[in-house]
């Protein structure tokens, strides 16, 4: 009753102690009668009532309530640019080719943050521009682990070179994860309905079970079995993940956002930070049952010096799939070089 929730309180508080100041022999019997009457539990709360009411009419000089909650708001916001600041020089290293042309990477995840499980899914091609070349993504990417705290876990992808690679790179607890041998946690035998939906056994030291996911593409087996490793060593059971990753739907705009119209057509809008890797999930998800399947591309960014050949390639690879039509938008450069 007496806190900054209930402003009522205190205005009547103030008005009923001014009101009947005169009544009674001192400040002190005012305040206790209004005490009484109104059930405020402490005099002191009740005199800094008063002590603000006369700051912010003028009749004593200080700093008014309004002016302290602004102050407190603006000195939160200062320590958070301050912070942000701190993160964005030192996240700066990471796109500054040094002499040799690779990026100065190491120490900067350190100086951001230290993790408790570090998780690479795979090394591909977005800010190749930045960087230079996969090997150099690979080596930003090698901070992830490096940046363990003692006692983490580290979840790389098995069937990804670059990220066997970092297998060496800590001392700290590894599980893997892929379609086969010798992963900890893989999925041997993938299929897909008629909608393009994967479906797989989820094989663990502690169990299998079947898992059937929601997303269009097989390319989303992947990012489960992440999911599924994470969760397995953070205490969730086979059972536990597989009743979970059916239920799990895209939620960032455009990575993999799938919308389904009433007429049955499925979208997928993969157009955030796609890349030369990212496009051939194209192959994974068309066609469905009786569907046609159309290919919307458009330019790709941050790919540096060989954008043409990074245009190039992917242009030829959709050509090469049961497409019923491909359709390529913006960037007249770009557009031809498909």
């Amino acid at each position: 009753m007496e806190g900054p929730a209930c402003p009522e309180l205190r205005k009547r508080a103030v008005r009923m102690v001014a009101e009947i100041r005169d009544d009674h022999p001192n400040e002190t019997a005012a305040l206790n009668a209004v005490m009484e009457k109104l059930g405020i539990g402490s005099r002191e709360t009740l005199r800094k009532w008063i002590r603000q009411d006369q700051i912010g009419t003028g009749q004593r000089p200080g700093t008014t309530t309004e002016e302290a909650a602004q102050v407190k708001a603006l000195k939160k916001e200062i320590a958070e640019l301050k912070r942000a600041n701190e993160i964005l020089k030192a996240a700066s290293a990471f796109s500054r080719p040094s002499s040799t042309g690779h990026t100065r990477a190491r120490s900067v995840h350190r100086r951001i943050a230290e993790s408790d499980i570090s998780v690479v899914t795979n090394v591909a091609t977005a800010h190749l521009g930045a960087f230079g070349s996969r090997a150099n993504i690979g080596q930003a990417k090698d901070e992830i682990i490096e940046a363990l705290q003692p006692g983490g876990l580290a979840v790389l992808n098995g069937d990804d070179a670059f990220a066997r690679e970092m297998l060496n790179l800590t001392r700290e607890r590894i599980v893997t994860y892929g379609r086969g041998e010798p992963a900890t946690v893989r999925a041997p035998d993938v299929t897909v309905d008629g909608h393009r939906r994967p479906s797989y056994t989820l094989l663990t030291p502690d169990g299998s079970t079947r898992v059937t996911l929601q997303f269009i593409g097989e390319v989303h087996v992947y990012n489960s079995l992440t999911a599924a490793a994470v969760g397995r060593e953070t205490g969730l059971s086979a059972e536990e993940i597989a009743a979970s990753l059916p239920a799990t739907l895209p939620r960032s705009r455009r990575r993999m956002e799938t919308t389904t119209r009433a007429d049955g057509v499925a979208v997928v809008n993969d157009a955030y930070n796609a890349n030369p890797h990212s496009l051939n999930a194209i192959a994974s998800m068309a066609r469905g049952c009786n569907q046609r399947a159309v290919a919307v591309l458009a330019r790709m960014n941050e790919l540096g010096e060989d954008a043409q050949k990074a245009h190039e390639e992917p242009g030829r690879y959709a050509a090469g799939l049961d497409l019923d039509r491909i359709i390529l938008v913006g960037g007249n450069d770009e557009a031809a070089w498909m």
